[in-house]
């Protein structure tokens, strides 16, 4: 069962890949993101090389190919929830730097109105230091 052993270990790859992109979305920290995706990329080339492999291998051991489905099955769902709780933070995260822009975007506004107010051009100062 060299091949599905391969395939469980993929699988542990990818949980362990996820994990710690949970916990990049959890800081913020887009690069270690992006670095955790793509090492899911190389994976999935991998896991779906795996996956064929173990399939005949499990076949042609002559086991029941329903068992072979139900573990792979088994070990999907828990990424798949892994990822739903990834893809949950995200959401949480894109919707707090959405308030937070809004409010920049406020604050922005509000001095623009202040400089106006007084007469304070974003050119004049610059002129004045000329």
């Amino acid at each position: 069962m060299r091949h599905f052993n391969e395939l469980i270990t993929a699988y542990s790859q990818w949980r362990v890949c996820t994990e710690h992109e949970g916990e990049a979305i959890a800081r913020g920290d887009w690069r270690g993101v992006a670095a955790q995706q793509e090492s899911k990329t190389h994976l999935r080339e991998t896991i779906i090389r795996s996956t064929d492999r173990a399939r005949q291998e499990w076949k042609s051991s002559g086991r029941d190919e329903s068992e072979f489905d139900g573990r792979v099955r088994q070990v999907v769902s828990e990424l798949i929830s892994l990822e739903a709780r990834n893809a949950d933070a995200l959401a949480t995260q894109r919707a707090a730097y959405t308030v937070q822009r809004e409010e920049l975007e406020v604050s922005r506004r509000n001095l623009q109105r202040i400089r106006a107010s007084y007469g304070i051009t974003p050119e004049a100062c610059w002129q004045g230091y000329s």
